[in-house]
């Protein structure tokens, strides 16, 4: 599980915030449903690939470096 945290939080403002329904947004990225819950919860990372996906569907809103945990 992701320490940082502020990656989930960002996603599921923009989700809540955009008005497109989960499983929407999770086909416009080519993912489940399920793998995007578990983003939304910290419980699993991008690849860089999804990350710039990511970045791209929401406008820069959750961008790729939000994913990387902030050095100690």
């Amino acid at each position: 599980m992701f320490a940082c945290g502020k990656h989930w939080r960002m996603l599921t403002d923009f989700i809540l915030s955009s008005g497109v329904s989960r499983t929407s947004f999770a086909d416009r990225l080519g993912i489940s449903r399920a793998y995007l819950s578990l983003l939304e919860n910290g419980k699993k990372t991008p690849s860089l690939e999804l990350a710039v996906r990511i970045d791209r569907e929401t406008a820069g809103r959750v961008p790729v470096s939000s994913w990387v945990p902030d050095a100690a």
